[in-house]
Parts: structure tokens; sequence; C-alpha cells
């Protein structure tokens, strides 16, 4: 039973995967995605508050100042010009806060798993998580039809793609779980969303060939540089 810990932690972090996940595409359904990107991206606040809240971990001022900046940095890149900026305005935020909530609930997770006395049980946690996600978003994906959505859709593609996010989200949450118990949470956090949404807008121009407004601009610019000011200041 000496892995009871890391398990529980990880059939916690499965259910927020899964429902953060959910109420985040349920969110791109009802409003636009720019304001929908933007309200889940401030999830880091959760663990960020946490880690000084709960683990004594100092909050110095630049760092403050390099979180005001990288929300300022979403709202601009959540910016529509002309009629889209109306017609965001009418978006529904319920899910995309609840997809926030579930966001932030992971940072915390990750938090508490590693800085307990079974951080080392990575694999233990991880694995129990991804289960308990996948078991889930399947009795999502049947229950509400969405399978039905998909079945145009060649079944190679859509299997090919999903083992590529799969192989991803598997690095990036093994990454992130090693740095929340070495780095504050006021470091980690801020860097790894706020990179999400600078480098998301990056690809969009450089792969997709989206225009971006000189607003989009100015955020891709303010949330470089807040990043690198929270970065120095670990």
């Amino acid at each position: 039973f000496h892995r009871t810990h890391s398990i529980l932690l990880g059939v916690l972090f499965g259910i927020c995967t899964a429902a953060a996940q959910y109420f985040y595409m349920r969110a791109m359904a009802h409003g636009s995605v720019s304001v929908v990107t933007f309200i889940y991206s401030c999830g880091f606040l959760l663990p960020t508050a946490a880690g000084t809240l709960f683990w004594s971990e100092p909050m110095k001022l630049p760092v403050v100042g390099g979180c005001l900046l990288l929300m300022f940095a979403f709202f601009l890149c959540s910016r529509k010009p002309g009629a889209a900026a109306e017609h965001q305005q009418h978006g529904c935020i319920g899910y995309p806060l609840l997809a926030m909530i579930c966001s932030g609930l992971l940072g915390v997770l990750q938090k508490i798993h590693q800085t307990s006395q079974e951080c080392a049980e990575t694999g233990t946690f991880l694995v129990t998580a991804f289960l308990v996600s996948a078991i889930l978003s399947a009795v999502i994906a049947l229950s509400s039809g969405a399978h039905k959505e998909v079945s145009n859709l060649p079944l190679k593609r859509v299997t090919l793609l999903s083992c590529i996010c799969g192989i991803f989200v598997g690095i990036a949450n093994h990454v992130n779980l090693i740095l929340s118990g070495v780095l504050p949470a006021a470091t980690v956090f801020p860097i790894t969303n706020g990179g999400v949404v600078v480098l998301s807008a990056l690809i969009g121009r450089a792969v997709f060939r989206e225009r971006l407004s000189p607003s989009a601009r100015s955020g891709i610019l303010l949330g470089i540089v807040s990043i690198v000011i929270i970065g120095l200041n670990k």
C-alpha cells in the first residue's frame, strides 16, 4: 500500500484532465476561440497562488509583475477586431471558467505529489492518471455521441493524430510533474501556460498562415518579455 498516495492523486489528476478537456471542447462550441483560450490559459493562477499560500513559496515583486504582464498579453492575443469583437462578447463563459479551474487543479495536484514523500513514484502517478483519463474520456465520448461526429474522417488519420497528441501530452505532463517539484509554482506554471499561448500564435502564423492583428503581435511580444522576467527570477 506504499503507492496508495500516488494512485489516489493519479485518479484525481485523471478526472481533472478529462474534465478540463471536455469543458474546453464544449467552450469552443459556444464561444470565441480567442476568448476561450485566454480564460483557459489563466488556470496557472491557481497553482501559482497555492504555491504561495500552502508551500510558503516567496512571491517576488518581479514575478508578480511578470504574471500581470502575462495576463495582459493573453488579453491582447485574444482580442479580435471589428464584428468578431462584438461577437465574442456574447460567448458563454461558464465552460471556459470550468475548464480553467480544472486545468489549474492539475498544477496543484502535480505540486502536491512532487512535494510529498512519494515524489519518486512518477510512473505510478502518470499511468494511473492517464488510464483514468482515457476511460472517462471514452465514456464521455460514447455517452455524448461525439464519436459519431468524426465517423466521416479517415480512421487512420484520426488514430495517427490521436497517438501523436497522446505522446506529446504524456511528455508534457511528465516534464511538468518533475519541474513542479524543483521549481516554485510561480515560475513553472506561468511559463508553461504562457508559452502555449505565445507559441500557438507563432505557429498559427508560420504554419497555418493566420494573419495576426497589431494587438496579437503586441501580445506575443509582451508575453515573451513577461516569460523572461518570470524565468530570470526563479
